[in-house]
């Protein structure tokens, strides 16, 4: 994955996303961060699912943050150095909870993204 998400550098039209059965904290870092054109990685993903994937949850973490300005409020969509950041999510799925142990990490997503959009399916059928 780390070697297709640069191609999509140039493409602005994306809005839904689906990974399945890959390590996820390549696009959650690639999302995080400015891209190599300065824009913020698929700047307007709306609609997040990922199954069956091995992540970092505060990489997880570090995604939302980054969409929601860092300040860890519902509809902040500035940066601290005033570019635009991508829009917020209007539906995140998470298809696999890595652990008990990160259950804090992934209940303070759900408080930034806000239930109405966040969901967690434990023990997905594979």
């Amino acid at each position: 994955m780390s070697l297709f998400l640069p191609k999509l550098d140039s493409i602005h039209t994306i809005t839904s996303f689906l990974v399945y059965g890959h390590d996820a904290d390549p696009l959650f870092t690639y999302m995080s961060n400015p891209t190599t054109s300065s824009e913020w990685g698929l700047p307007k993903l709306e609609n997040l699912t990922i199954y069956d994937c091995d992540y970092d949850p505060e990489r997880l973490l570090e995604m939302v943050l980054a969409r929601y300005g860092g300040q860890g409020s519902e509809g902040d969509n500035n940066s601290d150095d005033g570019r635009d950041r991508p829009p917020p999510f209007q539906e995140l799925t998470i298809g696999h909870a890595p652990g008990e142990a990160d259950i804090d990490t992934l209940d303070l997503v759900e408080d930034i993204v806000g239930n109405h959009c966040f969901t967690l399916e434990e023990d997905v059928e594979r």
